[in-house]
């Protein structure tokens, strides 16, 4: 598998990461729980996933470029959540 790929959602090309092993296995293990309690990730999660995991071309996300990107764009900040996740872990909700 290879470490990065491309998605397009919506009008955004966001360019994938596999994350690290150990951090990967710690972000699985948050991502499942919230699935097997079928709720909703958290925002603190969503921005775990999508800043370790996604890249608006090669410029990483922070906290300010994350809320200023996704504002009005929670469907697509879901999309792609589930894009990072599936690429990943091969999970998707």
């Amino acid at each position: 598998m290879s470490d990065i790929k491309t998605t397009t959602i919506g009008a955004t090309t966001y360019t994938l990461k596999l994350f690290p092993a150990m951090e990967g296995w710690d972000i699985q293990t948050r991502v499942m729980e919230c699935w097997q309690q079928e709720r909703l990730p958290t925002s603190t999660l969503m921005f775990d996933v999508i800043s370790k995991g996604a890249a608006l071309g090669s410029v990483s996300f922070d906290e300010k470029k994350f809320n200023n990107h996704f504002r009005g764009k929670l469907q697509e900040m879901n999309q792609l959540f589930q894009e990072i996740c599936a690429y990943n872990f091969g999970l998707v909700s």
